[in-house]
């Protein structure tokens, strides 16, 4: 797989955050998702956004409504309380991710049982997949890619969660 990322959940994404960059403005909006709930991609997107704030870049961080849950959905590392958005269509989530010129950070949810996040990932420039060590099959990343693609959405990259 193209664009193979790996880190450990909690330290400085600058290097990912670095790639991201050069692949602007094609990919401004990024969804982060995981195969499935146990690994929430919290961390990853705190770690973003930690990222867009020291280069100085605007930044926001959404989350989806459907996949809200009832844990918090602040991210990891951040201040920054994310705004929910429906993800009813993919008409609606382009939508609300025009309506910022900058890094828009997108939280979601399961991509194997999601249709929100699914939607979502047809939304977003990209896909940033979160999986988990130890856990995730590699197949789990296959279908989860081919789902992605299925739905029209691009694939930036894996990121390894400890």
């Amino acid at each position: 797989m193209k664009n193979l990322f790996r880190t450990e959940t909690g330290n400085p994404l600058s290097m990912l955050f670095a790639r991201l960059q050069t692949l602007a403005p094609q990919a401004r909006t990024v969804l982060i998702a995981s195969i499935r709930l146990e690994v929430p991609p919290r961390a990853i997107v705190g770690a973003l956004a930690q990222q867009a704030e020291h280069a100085q870049q605007p930044f926001r961080i959404l989350a989806l409504k459907d996949d809200a849950g009832p844990h918090s959905n602040r991210p990891a590392n951040s201040e920054k309380e994310p705004e929910l958005i429906a993800a009813g269509s993919v008409d609606g989530v382009r939508e609300a991710l025009n309506a910022f010129n900058g890094w828009t950070f997108v939280q979601g949810g399961s991509l194997l049982t999601s249709p929100s996040t699914l939607r979502a990932a047809a939304a977003c420039d990209g896909t940033l997949i979160v999986v988990a060590r130890r856990r995730d099959m590699r197949s789990d990343v296959e279908e989860a890619s081919s789902e992605i693609r299925r739905t029209g959405g691009a694939i930036l990259g894996v990121v390894f969660a400890v």
